[in-house]
């Protein structure tokens, strides 16, 4: 079942701490997409308070990085930027796999993931490189133009 995300419209405003005008349409923007592009989705409420908490560290990470190194307000130094962005990039790759797992199979059909798991694990027990390689092959056109 799909979630409801206007239950938890309220979670999603731009930090006060964000106090540019195109960082705050941008924010409401980007909260719109993450709505269509999760619509269908069976997420949990903790899955949809985790988007609000990645939007709004993505924001702050704008506000912050507009700032001068060691200015008020900015990062310290280059090495604390780097960090922020690794932890959201961290974050994001694990919400993307949330997102990954949450889309429903195709009427009866496995998810995109499940088929190259087996089509690898089949694959796997081919001896012959050759063989394996020419199977690969036919396996990868024929889903292309699937």
């Amino acid at each position: 079942m799909a979630a409801d995300w206007t239950k938890f419209d309220n979670l999603f405003t731009c930090p006060a701490s964000v106090t540019d005008d195109d960082l705050k349409i941008s924010y409401e923007e980007l909260y719109a997409t993450a709505k269509r592009e999760c619509e269908g989705l069976d997420l949990s409420s903790a899955q949809i308070m985790r988007t609000s908490v990645m939007l709004g560290w993505y924001f702050k990470h704008q506000q912050t990085s507009r700032v001068a190194y060691g200015d008020k307000g900015g990062y310290q130094h280059p090495g604390q930027e780097k960090d922020a962005l690794l932890a959201w990039e961290s974050i994001a790759r694990s919400w993307d796999e949330v997102r990954r797992k949450a889309q429903p199979a195709a009427a009866g059909g496995l998810t995109p993931e499940a088929v190259r798991d087996i089509f690898v694990h089949v694959l796997g027990q081919v001896d012959d490189a050759g063989l394996r390689a020419r199977l690969q092959d036919s396996f990868v056109e024929a889903l292309s133009e699937a």
